[in-house]
């Protein structure tokens, strides 16, 4: 059977959120700040990556798939999945890397152009419109490229929010894609991606 390409993979979170409701970002907003209140201490767990030597502090309410199941159905030839958390409101975070080895900075432009494509290609075959606006961020003295965009279904209404983060770190195509549609869910998908820490 042919393996799935990633971002095939990573566009069928787009129809998630059509299917789930989660249009309705004032009502999970609400939601979300009433079960922050009842627990105000969350834990958290440590997911490293020997791979990249990434780490991140993963908050206890974020839940792991189990990314070698996930890796099964992938083109083993692209990108793997390192790691993919979510929560009951449809956010996500989802992390991928390919070893292209040291040196290859070109490579990688010409990857993150392809994969870019790919990954968007998908969302618009899904209903999707958007318009994507770029950055750059500083994270652990790693430069990241950063894509971020608002997601609306063909009526014209916000179904989520997205934020790519990219960069070619110890050998590895490396790029990690949040997907949000409240502003509680937002601000921990942001600390736990600018909190994250990579060995030299």
């Amino acid at each position: 059977m042919k393996k799935l390409s990633f971002y095939l993979v990573a566009a069928g979170f787009a129809l998630n959120f059509m299917s789930c409701g989660s249009s309705d970002t004032t009502t999970q907003t609400q939601d979300s700040t009433q079960i922050q209140t009842q627990t105000p201490q969350v834990q958290t767990t440590t997911f490293t990556s020997q791979e990249i030597g990434w780490t991140v502090e993963v908050p206890g309410d974020w839940i792991s798939e189990d990314v070698a199941k996930m890796n099964a159905s992938v083109d083993p030839n692209g990108p793997q999945i390192l790691l993919q958390l979510h929560k009951a409101s449809n956010n996500v975070m989802l992390a991928t890397g390919k070893n292209i080895g040291p040196d290859a900075i070109d490579e990688w432009e010409r990857s993150l152009a392809k994969n870019l494509e790919s990954h968007w290609e998908g969302l618009k075959k899904k209903g999707l419109t958007f318009e994507v606006k770029n950055s750059e961020a500083s994270i652990d003295h790693y430069d990241f490229r950063v894509y971020e965009s608002e997601m609306k279904n063909s009526e014209g209404k916000t179904v989520m929010y997205e934020s790519i983060y990219a960069s070619y770190i110890n050998g590895y195509d490396f790029m990690v894609i949040l997907i949000y549609n409240n502003d509680q869910d937002a601000a921990a998908l942001l600390k736990m991606m600018e909190g994250s820490t990579f060995q030299k």
